[in-house]
């Protein structure tokens, strides 16, 4: 009785496969997309605060950088969508996979991140660190795709109107301020 319901219902919207990539600092992020650029000159990369674009623009060209405000308008054909960073709230992010039509969107972060922070990085720096791993070493697993969007919908349920701002550490003191 409640499978024609629950069909009628379904989401059959595809999703979007989330392939992320962790670094302990921002700096061995920011290397390893320099290193990409270099290996694809094909890579773009949509930066999601004005923060992260100038801070790649120093490394990269400008084609090779976009701001995520900005991508919709662009054509990214033959090109390698990679995401240099998390939005805090997933629900931007889903609505920019869709408009650029993405079945998997790479994206690059940082244990030093705000994001992460919020959720505990600094402690997994140091867990990463005594088990004796690089600074340089990417780290990307399925758990880790699921615990960033668990911290992303509870910043949702936190911030009913989201105000704008130029770097991730700005989004938070604006939009979820510690009390």
């Amino acid at each position: 009785m409640f499978g024609p319901l629950k069909a009628l219902f379904k989401n059959n919207e595809p999703s979007v496969k989330v392939i992320d990539k962790v670094w302990m600092s921002a700096q061995a992020k920011f290397n390893a997309c320099v290193a990409m650029a270099h290996a694809n000159p094909n890579c773009v990369f949509v930066c999601w605060f004005s923060e992260t674009y100038e801070v790649l623009l120093r490394s990269l060209a400008e084609e090779q950088l976009v701001l995520a405000e900005r991508a919709g308008s662009k054509t990214f054909e033959g090109k390698m969508i990679v995401f240099a960073e998390h939005h805090p709230l997933n629900k931007k992010e889903v609505s920019l996979y869709k408009m650029l039509n993405l079945n998997e969107a790479p994206v690059l972060s940082s244990l030093d991140e705000p994001l992460f922070m919020r959720f505990g990085g600094d402690r997994t720096i140091d867990l990463m660190k005594k088990l004796g791993m690089k600074e340089d070493e990417v780290v990307g697993s399925a758990l880790i795709t699921k615990a960033l969007r668990n911290a992303q919908r509870k910043i949702e349920e936190q911030v009913p109107v989201e105000r704008a701002a130029h770097s991730q550490q700005e989004w938070f003191n604006l939009n979820l301020p510690v009390k």
